[in-house]
Parts: structure tokens; C-alpha cells; sequence
């Protein structure tokens, strides 16, 4: 193997994981290792070992790469439409993760393979956690910092989880209405209920659940609405 001194450490991490995203991007995560990313880059094993301690260092890189694309796919959806609400982030996460299916699969892979992703990983999904959460405060803004940051994770793990489970087990022919729909159908119910809990919260004395509130203001129902449906974000471009 020639090349061993062409590169920098920066540029030749830059340059396997360039490699290994094109490789996941193509076959998936199954099919990845050191060995390949190696060979397509024209570089020793050994080279590489110096950089990745081993095959779980390099999907959880590349799923960190994955990360940021989704950050960046969904910071411009806000950015273009500063009235997103939940469902039009919801839909440009289902659409980013059935054109990058495969190299979302990264994100899944790293988090099946390691116990303990480094922090820096995490800080990535934070940073999506919070576009969401700044989402839900803009139709919610009387929601507690704490609520709004657990609702907003909740939410994240929610429609990943959804998006996760119809497609690896083909459960597309048996659901009663498309992903948009039933993830749609999800955050409407959730936030609905934030937002009961927070009419509830509000009122003086003691009520019951349920009872209609006879403040002002936002009803329940309207809360919710606003934050899902308040602008359903960007169109199909």
C-alpha cells in the first residue's frame, strides 16, 4: 500500500470516513470495515487502526455524519419557514430518512453497538432535540423549560422509533394509512395533551381532567393545533 505520509491525520480521517459514508450510503452498514475503507482509499489496515479503534468507532463517525445532515436538513426547513410547526419538521425527517435510509442506519447501528457514545455524539442529538423543542415552545411557550426539553426528546425518540418499526418490519401492508399520517396522528395526540395538562395547571382551585376551562386564552385544543399545524412547513420541492 503507497500513500502512508500523502495525508494529514485530519485529512486522512476526512478522507475514510468520506470513503466509509459512500460505502454505507451504497450497501449499508453490514458491509463495512476497516479493511474496505482501507483498500478503497489505498491505505493499510493498520493506518486506519490508528485512527478508529475498531469498526463500532467508525459507524458511530459515520453516523455522526448522518446527524448533521439531518441538523442541517432540518435548521434549513426552520429557517425558510419560521412558522414550521411539528408536522412539517415530522415530514422533513420521514423524507430525509427515506432518501438517506441507508445511511440512517448508521444512527441505529451505533446506538445497538455501543453502550456508552462518546459525548460528542450526543451532542449532535441534542442539537436536533432542540430544533424540535424550539418548535414546541414557539405554539406552547408557557410549557416549563424541563417539560418542553422532555416532551421535544420525547417526541425525537417517538417518531424515530415509528419511522424505525414500519420499515424494518415491512409493516406497510398492514398499516391503515401512510407514516405521515400515523406520525401526524401521534405528535396531534401527545401535544393535545401537553396542552390539556397545561390549561389544567392554570386554573384556580381544583378541577377535574377533562373539565372544559372557562379561562382565557388558548383552549387545549387550539394549543395543540397551533403547534402542529400552525404552518405544516416547506412543500415537496
Amino acid at each position: 500500500m503507497g500513500r502512508r505520509s500523502d495525508h494529514s491525520r485530519k485529512e486522512l480521517e476526512e478522507l475514510a470516513l468520506s470513503a466509509a459514508i459512500q460505502g454505507v450510503t451504497a450497501q449499508g452498514t453490514q458491509g463495512l470495515t476497516i479493511r474496505g475503507v482501507a483498500h478503497a482509499i489505498g491505505y493499510s489496515p493498520g493506518t486506519l487502526y490508528n485512527l478508529f479503534e475498531n469498526r463500532d468507532e467508525l459507524i458511530l463517525r459515520v453516523a455522526g455524519r448522518a446527524l448533521d445532515l439531518l441538523l442541517q436538513t432540518l435548521e434549513d426547513a426552520e429557517a425558510k419557514d419560521k412558522a414550521i410547526g411539528l408536522h412539517g419538521l415530522c415530514d422533513q425527517f420521514i423524507r430525509f430518512v427515506e432518501t438517506n435510509g441507508l445511511l440512517w442506519e448508521a444512527v441505529i447501528a451505533a446506538r445497538a453497538q455501543r453502550s456508552d457514545p462518546a459525548i460528542w455524539y450526543w451532542q449532535k442529538v441534542m442539537r436536533i432535540v432542540e430544533v424540535t423543542q424550539r418548535v414546541l415552545l414557539r405554539a406552547l411557550p408557557d410549557l416549563p423549560a424541563d417539560v418542553a426539553m422532555r416532551s421535544a426528546i420525547t417526541v425525537a425518540l417517538a417518531l424515530n422509533g415509528l419511522v424505525a418499526t414500519v420499515d424494518r418490519q415491512n409493516l406497510w401492508t398492514f398499516a391503515q394509512s401512510d407514516l405521515a399520517s400515523m406520525a401526524h396522528d401521534l405528535i396531534d395526540r401527545y401535544t393535545a395533551g401537553l396542552a390539556a395538562v397545561g390549561d389544567e395547571s392554570q386554573r384556580p382551585g381544583q378541577t377535574q381532567p377533562g373539565e372544559q376551562s372557562q379561562s382565557h386564552g388558548t383552549s387545549a385544543a387550539d394549543a395543540a393545533h397551533a403547534v402542529t399545524t400552525a404552518t405544516d412547513g416547506p412543500g415537496d420541492q
